[in-house]
């Protein structure tokens, strides 16, 4: 019994020392900042979609064959007859609880399922801008850090800030040109080539 006490105090001794350590604390408080980012960004969203004119029902008003009776019940159920900061609690409490973020209006399915299409190809783009990203980065790093304050570093520092104060849109735009001009292997319009489906497997 001593022996199960002492081993019972080592290990909540341990637990103690691990929920106390300054990783953990610092893991803690990144979660609590991600947490309160999403939870700002989601109500940010929210309402700047809000303050535009009209709302998802207007084109159904404009269509005679649509009652009055059936408007007001797409109201109650999309809960557009609730204030705004009461409809964002409501969507809130439904992703939080349920993991259900409501219904898409313009593909009148849930947004869960709209959601999950784009995911594979989002993240085939982040994946893939990260290797090259990295594949590029790490050597060019590596002749910085080799050439440190020479000219190759100094040019590569100049250039690493223009890449970095370029907008992202025209930088991407710009690329794909590029490509596509002096090495037309990708598809710049879609996912894949036109002629993807006749394709054996190995082409695809």
């Amino acid at each position: 019994m001593t022996t199960e006490s002492a081993q019972s105090r080592s290990f909540l001794k341990t637990l103690l020392t691990i929920a106390t350590s300054d990783t953990t604390l610092y893991v803690i408080k990144r979660i609590l900042q991600a947490l309160l980012t999403l939870l700002l960004a989601s109500a940010f969203s929210f309402f700047i979609i809000q303050l535009a004119p009209g709302d998802f029902l207007d084109a159904q008003r404009q269509n005679p064959q649509i009652s009055p009776e059936t408007l007001a019940q797409f109201e109650r159920q999309f809960g557009l007859d609730q204030p705004i900061w009461k409809q964002y609690f409501l969507w809130l409490k439904q992703v939080v609880t349920r993991l259900n973020f409501g219904e898409s209006f313009a593909y009148q399915r849930p947004a869960v399922e709209v959601l999950a299409e784009r995911i594979p190809n989002t993240l085939l783009l982040s994946i893939s801008s990260i290797i090259v990203t990295w594949a590029i980065a790490i050597p060019l790093g590596i002749i910085g850090a080799v050439n440190h304050n020479k000219f190759a570093d100094r040019s590569l520092r100049v250039l690493s800030y223009i890449g970095q104060g370029f907008p992202a849109l025209i930088t991407g735009l710009l690329l794909l040109f590029f490509a596509q001009l002096t090495a037309p292997l990708f598809p710049v319009g879609g996912r894949t080539s036109i002629n993807h489906d006749d394709l054996n497997w190995i082409g695809k």
